[in-house]
């Protein structure tokens, strides 16, 4: 379940700042590039978990564009969602659920060592393209 925005606002894991368009947009060029980088690679057992996780660090930094835009920086990957899915009622919920499903996995991956697909990683990456693409088409 995907928490209230104003949650991560009153735990601290939100800080307002000044809207910085710059940094937003350079967020965007990046998460374009991590995207890329994971669209080339060559999935196998053995590349899965960086391809994987490259595809979600280029879906979480578009998000996080978003909220650069708003006056926010987040502390929270989770916030990230929680923003897109209060803030965009036009991006899809079920997308919005893959990405929380997926910043789960990413966790576990990262902390817990946890092993991931060679189908898992591509989804991850047709994940982050459809995101990046909605989010490149939001104001």
């Amino acid at each position: 379940m995907i928490r209230p925005f104003n949650s991560f606002i009153e735990e601290n894991k939100v800080k307002k700042i000044i809207p910085n368009f710059e940094t937003a947009k350079s967020l965007i060029r990046r998460s374009e590039s991590f995207l890329k980088f994971c669209e080339s690679a060559a999935v196998s057992e053995e590349t899965a978990p960086a391809v994987f996780i490259n595809a979600y660090e280029a879906a979480r930094e578009a998000g996080q564009s978003l909220l650069c835009k708003a006056g926010f920086k987040p502390f929270s990957h989770e916030a990230i969602i929680s923003f897109l899915n209060e803030k965009y009622p036009q991006l899809d919920k079920s997308l919005l659920h893959t990405f929380d499903k997926f910043r789960e996995l990413r966790n576990r991956i990262v902390y817990d060592a946890d092993k991931v697909s060679i189908d898992e990683a591509k989804e991850a990456i047709d994940f982050a393209r459809k995101l990046i693409g909605k989010i490149k088409t939001l104001k």
